[in-house]
């Protein structure tokens, strides 16, 4: 496998506060004031590949071996946690991250603390870049398509289904 190195692609977020960047050209991430256009702060790379999105109050950095949560206001690392490399661009999910991984699993992770929410194990070929709408998940790399159906409702209905029996065996399995 060889190394990726620096960001994969432009990201770009915007709260009231700031606008959030990173370009493939550059080895750090930035946050400019929205109004004025003034640096508010910078922070290295580091293992970064993507910007994954604000989630939970925090701005996500996708790296090759880290999942990352920055405090927007001031950049600072408010959690991060080791991961398999990624394979593919993940989707948020309110304050919550879908993200594939190279190990052919996804993780869900709640966006505020960096913590897993679930993680499932893939015994096929590692998912692609995410999209969801229209009650599908859809997966996309260069070899296939793949269309999850109603995976919006089932995901809900298991998960409240898990609230109320957070140590079942299938439950777990099927999430």
């Amino acid at each position: 496998v060889v190394p990726l190195c620096g960001w994969q692609r432009i990201g770009l977020v915007r709260d009231a506060r700031c606008v959030y960047f990173v370009t493939p050209e550059a080895e750090s991430i930035q946050a400019l004031e929205a109004q004025t256009g003034q640096l508010a702060w910078e922070q290295p790379r580091g293992d970064g590949l993507y910007l994954g999105g604000l989630v939970g109050g925090k701005l996500l950095i996708v790296g090759e071996r880290s999942l990352k949560g920055l405090d927007p206001e001031t950049g600072n690392v408010a959690w991060q946690r080791p991961i398999d490399r990624p394979s593919g661009i993940g989707i948020v999910r309110g304050n919550e991250y879908l993200l594939p991984l190279g190990s052919g699993s996804v993780v869900l992770v709640d966006g505020a603390t960096g913590k897993s929410l679930r993680g499932a194990q893939g015994n096929q070929a590692p998912l692609g870049n995410l999209v969801q709408g229209a009650g599908v998940l859809v997966s996309l790399t260069p070899q296939r398509l793949e269309v999850y159906g109603a995976w919006e409702t089932e995901h809900q209905e298991l998960l409240t289904r898990l609230m109320r029996r957070p140590d079942d065996p299938e439950l777990l399995t099927r999430l």
